[in-house]
């Protein structure tokens, strides 16, 4: 007999991007089949370098973020990334937080 227990991915980060770099966020797929990944940020000064990918079954995939402060911003600017599986629309992204320093 065999039992399992499964608890969604939890939040990742943060992620520290220094004004007008770069960060390559890594996750996994950890389902059987290779599945299509779209990539959303929640905040005008963070942008991604693509807006999905496809990521080989149990295989890691990756994003690059980019942080951009706008409007003259500055100081600690907060966003987060949400990465989701095109296959399992019923799943909740996986999240990771980001914080830029302007």
């Amino acid at each position: 007999e065999l039992i399992a227990v499964c608890t969604p991915s939890l939040p990742q980060g943060p992620f520290e991007i220094a004004s007008g770099g770069n960060r390559e966020i890594k996750f996994r797929n950890c389902f059987e089949q290779s599945s299509g990944w779209t990539y959303r940020v929640d905040s005008p000064h963070f942008k991604t370098n693509a807006a999905s990918g496809t990521v080989n079954a149990r295989t890691d995939g990756s994003v690059t973020v980019s942080f951009a402060p706008q409007d003259g911003a500055t100081g600690v600017i907060n966003g987060k990334l949400f990465v989701s599986c095109d296959n399992k629309p019923d799943l909740a992204p996986w999240v990771f937080y980001l914080k830029g320093n302007a």
